[in-house]
């Protein structure tokens, strides 16, 4: 009985940040009270930690149980109910208290004359001002949720135009969608769970500007600027300025984004945003209308290379099959060549003893260049020689003068 009446003291819900790094982010006085925990929770719906919830045992010490939107929203009675006679850990990415799922969670503790406890922590609320911007002067924060086939809200457009009208940034928190059915699920009552889906804050510039085509209210434009905040508080953390018709092209890695909507900015906010602009933070990207461009040609190089050496595998066949298109091939080919300015008398034929795969010797183009060398050179002379005639024959009578016409017509044709 004092055993059950000493456990019922100690009893209490102990909300935990964790930060936004991995594991090892969770304060002293957090880590102190998760070891003396009987049962612990990881919140695994509002936000995801770098790491896998295996490193987290291993460095608690105990096991952790997921705690999935399903459980969060219908299970929460159930958390509590423990609550009151052991001590449980639940576990929040951040900040405990930045979520209203979380608030809510407390709440209903205390209306069950649970004891309640917060550890908080460095979340994306506060630890946003990695951006170079001042916090005082956020305004509303916004989400913006992935865009559907058949659902697209566009709720945070007004919020965005009201921060901006009075001059404040604008925090755009990012959908995240994990352990989600989808709603031609939901309709046939099938409970089948997609794959985890991340708006990225590219993906996001893409939706502003898809929603200021629609409200039409001078928001977002092509050269609105903007922030991206990526993996916030972890090893690999980025944060990238530029337009959003910049920042819509570019690739910014792993989840989790935020994206933030800069307002009047103060001279040190400025130079900040220029020191993080993507030309300098990501001088080797390259925007996608360039990556495609880029994929477009290399295609094309590659169909180049393969028509190729189809040609050269019908060429060199001695199938019977393909030996009345070698023929037509062998034809465009030699009529191309009839073609050029200057025939060298090449011509291509196909040799059925050599299956088509004779190679014209070396020595032979040598021989065939420099007797073709020594034409040019004795019809030159040639002409020079009926030039000098023509100018010894001009004190020659005139009854001469319509046959020396006639030569030198020739002669221009011919050379």
């Amino acid at each position: 009985l004092k055993l059950l009446i000493k456990s019922r003291r100690m009893a209490a819900l102990h909300l935990v940040g964790l930060g936004l790094g991995d594991e090892r982010d969770v304060t002293i006085r957090g880590l102190e009270i998760i070891k003396k925990c009987d049962i612990i929770y990881l919140e695994h719906y509002t936000s995801i930690l770098s790491v896998g919830f295996e490193k987290l045992e291993k460095f608690y010490g105990k096991k952790v149980i997921i705690a999935d939107r399903e459980m969060c929203e219908n299970e929460a009675d159930k958390i509590i109910d423990l609550a009151q006679t052991k001590q449980v850990a639940f576990l929040v990415v951040g900040s405990p208290l930045a979520a209203t799922t979380h608030a809510d969670l407390l709440t209903r503790a205390n209306k069950k004359g649970v004891k309640t406890n917060v550890i908080h922590n460095a979340s994306v609320m506060n630890a946003v001002a990695a951006c170079g911007l001042q916090l005082y002067q956020f305004g509303q924060t916004v989400s913006i949720c992935l865009f559907e086939e058949k659902w697209r809200p566009m709720s945070f457009y007004q919020k965005v135009k009201d921060n901006l009208s009075l001059g404040l940034h604008t925090m755009c928190l990012l959908d995240i969608k994990i352990k989600e059915v989808a709603i031609s699920n939901l309709y046939k009552g099938v409970k089948k769970y997609e794959k985890p889906r991340f708006l990225t804050a590219d993906a996001a510039c893409r939706q502003m500007l898809e929603t200021e085509g629609k409200m039409k209210g001078n928001v977002f434009h092509e050269w609105t600027e903007a922030i991206a905040v990526c993996r916030l508080g972890q090893e690999d953390q980025l944060i990238v300025t530029g337009r959003i018709g910049e920042l819509a092209q570019l690739d910014f890695g792993p989840p989790l984004h935020t994206l933030v909507i800069p307002g009047d900015m103060h001279i040190i906010e400025r130079e900040l945003f220029d020191v993080n602009h993507f030309s300098r933070v990501m001088p080797d990207a390259k925007l996608k209308k360039e990556i495609k461009k880029e994929e477009k040609e290399q295609k094309k190089n590659t169909q180049t290379v393969s028509n190729v050496l189809q040609l050269v595998h019908i060429l060199t066949s001695s199938a019977p099959e393909v030996k009345g298109l070698q023929e037509v091939l062998l034809k465009t080919a030699n009529k191309h060549l009839s073609n050029f300015p200057i025939s060298t008398g090449i011509c291509i034929s196909s040799n059925e003893k050599t299956n088509g795969k004779e190679e014209i010797e070396e020595e032979d183009e040598e021989d065939a260049m420099e007797g073709f060398q020594d034409r040019v050179l004795q019809r030159r002379k040639e002409l020079a020689r009926r030039r000098a005639e023509r100018e010894a024959a001009k004190n020659q009578p005139n009854d001469d003068d319509e046959d020396e016409d006639e030569d030198e017509d020739e002669d221009e044709d011919e050379e």
